[in-house]
């Protein structure tokens, strides 16, 4: 298991503490580590840009992988085994929803709105899990087809 102080950069900035998938906490990496930097510039883009759920995923996950090793000396595997969840897991949904809000206060967006988008990303995961659990459900049922319930 990786000793989360142990790894740290010279250059460690405390931002936000989000949980992982070894079930600690490790800190992204604050904004005055990054600014102006035009790698996390172009990742904010993207994520500013995401035309639907999954891209918006896609980009948060890549931002959090960035700031994890302005951080930490880790290796590939590392991040892999840190950022590796079973797609039910409650510590998945929480860290996307850290992130999401972290991207949000980077962006400058106002508190009204970061709390509109949060709910709208807990909708999005409560219509996932049901829309799995659906599926499964119709699959105990021997049915051959998945159920009406979408699947995100």
């Amino acid at each position: 298991m990786l000793d989360e102080r142990k790894i740290r950069r010279s250059g460690f900035r405390e931002g936000r503490w989000v949980c992982l998938s070894d079930g600690r906490r490790w800190a992204l990496a604050a904004s005055d580590h990054y600014e102006s930097d035009p790698e996390c510039d172009a990742l904010l883009r993207t994520i500013a840009q995401a035309e639907d759920k999954n891209e918006l995923l896609f980009a948060e996950l890549a931002l959090t992988i960035f700031l994890l090793t302005k951080n930490y000396h880790l290796h590939a595997s590392d991040i892999q085994s840190l950022l590796q969840f079973n797609t039910d897991d409650p510590a998945l949904a929480s860290l996307q929803r850290d992130v999401h809000a972290f991207v949000l206060e980077t962006l400058g967006v106002d508190e009204e709105l970061q709390q509109a988008a949060t709910r709208e990303h807990e909708e999005f995961e409560r219509s996932r899990r049901t829309g799995l659990l659906g599926w499964f459900s119709g699959r105990r049922r021997g049915a051959s087809q998945p159920s009406s319930t979408p699947v995100a």
